[in-house]
């Protein structure tokens, strides 16, 4: 059963918030680690983070799934980059959902990298997805002796198709 649009853009906007919160408790040096088991950069698991949602809110007007548009062109090179990236991409989901998506069944069938796809399930891809960076992330920062002011909670990630590891 997926959660209603609405309860989708909320959670989002969560983990969006989350997201900020985090970054900007990282010090330069925290964004630039790299897990030995990892192929990115905290900066760059931010960036992805901050700009999934992208590829879904093109996807909307193009009928053309772009994953490229996950991930920033370039590398952000500090944790503002970041927040800045995250925080307009908030603003264009905001901004959609207030034109569009508010009253749309997100039925029509678009095809994605994994097969063809109402918009209501690329949605729901583009906020677990995001969600579970976050919860790597946030496993991640800890590790560096940060300690997140804000964080996920089991009633943010509840009704999401989320593998029960934060490294599956």
């Amino acid at each position: 059963q997926i959660l209603p649009a609405e309860e989708l853009i909320q959670r989002h906007r969560t983990v969006i918030a989350t997201l900020i919160a985090t970054v900007g408790q990282m010090s330069p040096e925290d964004l630039q680690y790299r897990a030995p088991d990892r192929d990115r950069s905290m900066a760059e698991l931010g960036g992805h983070i901050g700009s999934i949602m992208r590829s879904f809110l093109h996807v909307y007007d193009s009928d053309v799934y772009d994953s490229a548009l996950e991930n920033p062109a370039g590398t952000p090179a500090s944790g503002e980059e970041i927040i800045s990236l995250a925080a307009e991409t908030q603003r264009m989901t905001d901004e959609w959902w207030r034109r569009f998506g508010f009253d749309d069944p997100l039925d029509r069938v678009i095809e994605t990298g994994w097969g063809m796809r109402t918009l209501h399930e690329a949605l729901e891809r583009s906020v677990w997805h995001p969600m579970q960076h976050m919860r790597q992330l946030t496993y991640f920062a800890e590790q560096l002796g940060v300690t997140p002011l804000r964080r996920l909670l089991e009633a943010d990630l509840a009704g999401l198709p989320l593998p029960a590891g934060i490294h599956a």
